[in-house]
């Protein structure tokens, strides 16, 4: 009865209810001696988001294991090690999670038991995440899916259409992967409760983001951060502020997103490199480096980030534009370092939000780092990724970089390919609605439509740029010009205006082509 009550609770989202039922009828199990018993008890509560629920199950867990030995049915068994392999996944322990699937699975297949099998699929799954594991995790969707056929279970079903519709992201294919929420859809329908329908909309709000669907996005996200808010709090708002940390890509900041930037909530643990990586970059999105450069610096030195497995990729996608934007070079070029072996891949966050190709961010750093031919080359080579991802928003978004690089570069025939490039740009950004972008794509194609008529800096925005250019922050800038903080960011906003540019790094590249040029004669503010 205390394991029927314990499985009714946790599907009703009453996590506590479920655990106190789990230890209730652990303890009716002792007396009888019962390995078995013991086993269906800590089988009762599953790993959550909460630490201490968490503590309480791996006690649980490894109790019965140890009476079981290594004697015991192999489908209960399995069984437990999917658990305790869950466990090891929200404690951050890749290395058990691993081996703990591993065996998981090995054991139900064994077995013969589909019961068993779905559990560890979904604890194998786990262990296989980024574009390292893609492959595994297309085939184990795949295999959820027909055992789901095979047992007519819809949460089995959900799981796998879950998995598949990641993947589908993951691997550029946002198409189909919006054909396949229909199924999705189907499948939450039939298991109910209050959680499932959270799964269907995060998955739903992750493609409309990444096809450039941004109302879409909002209305989705929103509905399911109000689903879940009132069962499990922390992936609610997890999910929510990724998905509006991704949206800041592309829009302006307002409504929640705006909340999400004075809202300091303490991150569950495997999320505290994360989350003040990702509220540095809605920091700056609002226009608040100093709080974003603070907000940075609680992440720690970057040689000991802990990011989460399925969020490794966008972390470092977030956290190379926040070092870029800042002047942070140092941090950047290791950054850089980390994500140069996922060239060709997308970065994306396990159905919670979608951050493009790698090679854009990698060309976007290049450029800040005033390596010009690089960022030529992996723009150019993002914006084809993105296209045919059908990535509309992440195509503008890297055209617009590779005209701005373009212009950097500098050689010949650059500056024809940067107008066509950067015209496009601007029409895309208009049509999708991408309002953190269209002034900045309106103001290169302006600047670009008669290059015979300089772009002129005044002699205080020539002294400005030339800091930013040293990578002062500023507020270093004030200090060295004896003015507030407030007035060198405008100051900064004006230069970005005027040269068509998103970003301050993009100033020190072009300072830095400027004033190593003998044909300008160092002179920035006629060029």
């Amino acid at each position: 009865a205390f394991i029927a009550l314990g499985r009714a609770c946790y599907f009703a989202g009453d996590l506590g209810g479920c655990l106190d039922a789990a230890v209730a009828a652990a303890d009716a199990a002792r007396p009888a001696q019962s390995a078995e018993l013991l086993g269906e008890a800590a089988l009762a509560v599953e790993a959550s988001w909460d630490p201490a629920v968490n503590a309480a199950a791996r006690r649980l867990c490894d109790e019965a294991l140890g009476a079981l030995g290594g004697t015991g049915p192999l489908a209960l068994r399995a069984r437990l090690l999917a658990q305790r392999s869950h466990l090891a996944y929200y404690d951050g322990d890749h290395g058990h999670t691993e081996s703990l699937s591993a065996a998981a699975l090995g054991l139900a297949r064994e077995a013969g038991d589909d019961h068993a099998l779905v559990d560890a699929l979904h604890a194998r799954k786990e262990a296989c995440p980024g574009p390292a594991g893609l492959d595994e995790r297309i085939g184990l969707a795949t295999e959820m899916l027909a055992v789901a056929q095979r047992i007519n279970r819809p949460r089995t079903a959900m799981w796998g259409e879950l998995w598949r519709i990641d993947a589908l992201v993951e691997s550029g294919k946002l198409a189909e992967a919006a054909e396949e929420l229909p199924a999705l859809r189907a499948a939450v329908e039939r298991v109910g409760g209050p959680v499932s329908p959270w799964h269907a909309d995060r998955t739903a709000a992750c493609v409309a983001q990444a096809q450039g669907r941004f109302s879409d996005a909002v209305q989705l996200g929103r509905r399911a951060f109000d689903r879940m808010l009132p069962y499990e709090p922390s992936p609610a708002r997890g999910a929510y502020m990724s998905l509006h940390a991704a949206l800041a890509r592309h829009v302006e900041l307002a409504g929640d997103a705006l909340e999400f930037v004075h809202h300091r909530a303490e991150p569950v643990p495997r999320f505290r490199t994360l989350a003040p990586i990702t509220r540095a970059f809605l920091l700056l999105r609002a226009g608040l480096p100093g709080e974003a450069e603070g907000s940075f610096r609680e992440a720690g030195p970057v040689d000991t980030w802990v990011l989460p497995a399925f969020f490794t990729l966008p972390g470092y996608v977030f956290a190379a534009l926040v070092a870029a934007d800042l002047g942070r070079h140092d941090d950047l070029a290791v950054v850089l370092e980390r994500l140069a072996p996922f060239r060709g891949a997308h970065a994306a966050g396990e159905g919670v939000s979608y951050a493009g190709p790698v090679d854009l961010v990698l060309g976007r750093g290049a450029a800040a780092l005033g390596d010009a031919d690089r960022a030529v080359a992996d723009l150019s080579t993002a914006a084809g990724q993105a296209e045919r991802a059908g990535a509309r928003a992440f195509l503008a978004e890297a055209q617009h970089h590779l005209a701005a690089a373009l212009v950097a570069r500098g050689e010949p025939g650059d500056s024809d390919r940067a107008r066509a490039t950067a015209l496009e740009a601007d029409r895309s950004a208009r049509a999708l609605g991408m309002t953190a972008y269209t002034r900045r794509t309106a103001a290169l194609v302006a600047r670009l439509g008669d290059l015979g008529s300089p772009v002129t800096l005044s002699p205080r925005e020539v002294e400005v740029a030339r800091l930013v250019a040293e990578g002062l922050t500023n507020r270093q800038i004030g200090e060295r010009l004896v003015i507030s903080e407030r007035t060198a960011q405008n100051h900064v906003q004006h230069i970005l205006t005027k040269l068509g540019f998103s970003a301050r790094s993009q100033i020190a590249a072009w300072m830095s082509t400027r004033m190593s040029n003998p044909a300008d004669g160092g002179r920035a503010q006629n060029s």
